[in-house]
């Protein structure tokens, strides 16, 4: 059966959990509170799908360890989350109404073949957020802007 774990803390939680208790599916809507970083790649590696609503985390950390943890996604679109959340890629993108998200839940949690692609799409995708490949664009960064700088350099003193 389905379960529905949510992480973090937040002004929202009592309502969420007051709202959660009033469904028939109360036993299966799970709040874990803030969790310790170390038990963040057991918990992602037991998810299914991973669910972002949020508007407000402009980091999106917590999107990046999804798709590390090969995770299909479903999200509300934010810019801060281009290149880690693709529609039909590796995600479901929904604009911000809850039936849309919802049916976007509905539509990854009925294609067992759409979610296995799509977390391996993650997982690849992920690979452009590594230490190393960040470490390596602020390299190539930091070149480019001393040749254009060594460059400009040059015209200044030339005739």
């Amino acid at each position: 059966s389905l379960h529905f774990a949510l992480a973090g803390d937040g002004g929202a939680r009592d309502d969420l959990q007051r709202r959660a208790k009033a469904t028939p599916a109360a036993d299966r809507i799970h709040f874990l509170g803030m969790l310790d970083r170390a038990d963040l790649p057991g918990l992602l590696r037991d998810a299914d799908i991973f669910l972002s609503s949020s508007t407000t985390e402009t980091q999106c950390l917590a999107v990046a360890e999804a798709i590390a943890s090969s995770l299909p996604v479903v999200a509300v679109w934010d810019e801060a989350m281009r290149g880690m959340v693709v529609d039909g890629v590796n995600a479901r993108v929904a604009p911000r109404r809850v039936d849309d998200f919802a049916a976007a839940l509905q539509d990854l949690l009925a294609a067992p073949d759409m979610r296995q692609a799509f977390g391996r799409a993650s997982r690849e995708l992920s690979r452009q957020f590594s230490v190393r490949a960040q470490a390596e664009a602020m390299i190539a960064l930091y070149r480019e802007a001393i040749a254009a700088k060594k460059t400009r350099a040059r015209r200044r003193f030339l005739p």
